[in-house]
């Protein structure tokens, strides 16, 4: 299991405060990301997986709200590429400083 923390930026959020669904998505490709270069990946199949997920479909559920400026942990569950046809899919948790899950998103390409 690969995680980061974060903390919920002025840009992530609607007028209540509240992070927004695209946020997520921004939020699990930065994770990604991390998790490909420690494990060696090159540029090349780095920003390749980029571009597949910005494209992907996704499943968010939100149990709780992440509000501005709140930290939060992700958890990268499962990543899964195939590199022959771009194939990826990835599931993350959302926890905030409780360590009460806060929300799930699956990406698939």
């Amino acid at each position: 299991m690969f995680r980061r923390k974060y903390k919920v930026k002025g840009e992530d959020v609607n007028d209540y405060m509240v992070m927004q669904d695209f946020a997520y998505v921004v939020y699990a490709i930065s994770l990604i990301k991390s998790y490909v270069i420690k494990n060696g990946y090159s540029k090349k199949v780095v920003e390749g997986i980029k571009m597949n997920i910005e494209n992907s479909t996704n499943q968010l559920v939100c149990i709780k709200n992440l509000m501005f400026t709140q930290d939060f942990l992700m958890y990268l569950d499962s990543f899964n590429i195939q590199e022959g046809n771009n194939k990826v899919l990835v599931e993350t948790r959302f926890f905030n400083a409780k360590n009460e899950l806060c929300a799930t998103l699956v990406l698939k390409t």
